[in-house]
């Protein structure tokens, strides 16, 4: 029976061409993640905590911007919704080049009293700019199935990079603006590149915005995945710079096992705006519990080896084992469930998914002001199994299918 059942789910994959799409998303995530992994790493053995908090509130800066480039050009990609233009392109370009400008000096003024210098701003606003320009390619090619393409960037950038970080190493004096000038440039040369494999869309595939009320709605879930990720780093770099790096290393732990499932909530995203039988994403869903059961204890059993390896190992306890594993297994169980939420384009009940569970993470960590980073991610752990909960709870008793939303205004 369990057997079958595997076999029939494993099928629903490979009949959908699923599976090559998830295969090379991955691939792809993997190569992305492996960046910040592999330069965290080389700063962590190095004692370079402070640099490390430093990149962190860079690519925080960035990381704000990127909730309104998600909501407003990548999703809108994803789900099918319309096939942009070069017009609107521009003009929702402009919008997130002003959050990310303004965002940048807003944080660089907060920081001042941390001795960052002025020049510093080059490096920083050129990675924004770059970062954002190669994720909104990647994503292109996510939504007309070209993983390959986007995993192609995301390896060759990956070689190029690590190869310059050698260098810089062996002939100049380390420096941060260096790590990150080397990072930008060299993410612009590929993405130049890439140019080359954008289509020009087809009027038929151009389509009319009838409501901007979806876009306010996909922010404000854009903003409330960001703030669960990123509000401890701007938290703890009012405290110092060295304990956001450590948090920064764990985070950066746990991503490289969470990276490769978000290519795949990607995927799913698109599979289930087309397929509406409840059997098929429950045998999905199922399948996550699985993976995510296996993967999570996997990685808490080897977590004090990892921590020894990124020269944190005197904050390692088994409680904090026992956090990461819950913290993993729901959010790999959250990947499924997600996607059937947005695929429905029901944005009003994903919002409060994601807005109640991250009201009370705010309100968690600046009223207590615990500075401790295992206390941090116990709040992140159970904000992740109230988001799990409720999203389960509005499936059971809406019971999702496609067909029900046509009359529903947030379509």
């Amino acid at each position: 029976m369990v057997k079958k059942y595997l076999s029939s789910t494993i099928n629903i994959f490979i009949n959908q061409k699923l599976f090559t799409n998830f295969f090379y998303g991955m691939l792809d995530q993997v190569s992305s993640s492996l960046l910040l992994f592999g330069v965290n790493l080389y700063f962590a053995r190095l004692s370079y905590f402070n640099e490390i908090g430093i990149l962190a509130l860079v690519i925080s800066s960035i990381g704000i911007a990127n909730i309104f480039q998600q909501s407003i050009l990548e999703k809108p990609l994803l789900i099918k919704k319309n096939i942009i233009s070069l017009n609107v392109l521009l003009k929702r370009f402009l919008i997130v080049s002003v959050v990310l400008l303004s965002n940048t000096a807003f944080l660089y003024l907060s920081s001042t009293s941390f001795g960052l210098s002025s020049l510093f701003l080059i490096p920083w606003i050129f990675l924004g700019f770059t970062q954002l320009l190669f994720n909104l390619l990647r994503f292109y090619f996510y939504s007309i199935e070209k993983q390959l393409l986007a995993f192609k960037m995301s390896s060759y950038s990956l070689a190029l990079i690590f190869i310059s970080i050698v260098l810089i190493e062996v002939f100049l004096t380390f420096k941060l603006s260096y790590i990150i000038l080397a990072i930008s440039s060299l993410k612009s040369f590929v993405l130049i590149y890439f140019l080359k494999y954008v289509r020009k869309p087809d009027k038929g595939e151009l389509t009319t915005d009838t409501s901007y009320l979806q876009y306010f709605f996909l922010i404000l879930i854009s903003s409330s995945m960001f703030i669960k990720q990123k509000l401890p780093i701007l938290f703890l770099s009012t405290y110092a710079f060295a304990v956001v790096g450590v948090y920064e290393v764990i985070r950066s732990i746990t991503e490289i096992v969470l990276m490769p499932f978000r290519p795949i909530s990607e995927t799913l995203l698109t599979y289930f705006a087309k397929a509406d039988e409840i059997k098929e994403r429950l045998k999905i869903i199922f399948l996550f519990i699985g993976v995510g059961l296996l993967i999570s204890s996997i990685f808490s059993l080897i977590l004090e080896f990892i921590f020894e390896i990124f020269n944190i190992s005197e904050i390692y306890t088994n409680n904090f084992s026992v956090i990461i594993f819950f913290f993993i297994f729901a959010t790999i169980i959250l990947v499924p469930v997600n996607s059937i939420l947005l695929s429905t384009k029901l944005y009003k009940y994903e919002l409060t998914v994601k807005i109640v569970p991250v009201v009370f993470f705010t309100f968690a960590l600046y009223f207590f002001k615990n500075y401790d980073i295992q206390t941090i991610y116990t709040y992140i752990a159970i904000t992740t199994w109230f988001e799990l909960i409720i999203a389960i709870s509005i499936l059971v008793y809406k019971r999702y299918d496609i067909r029900k939303t046509k009359d529903n205004p947030f379509v």
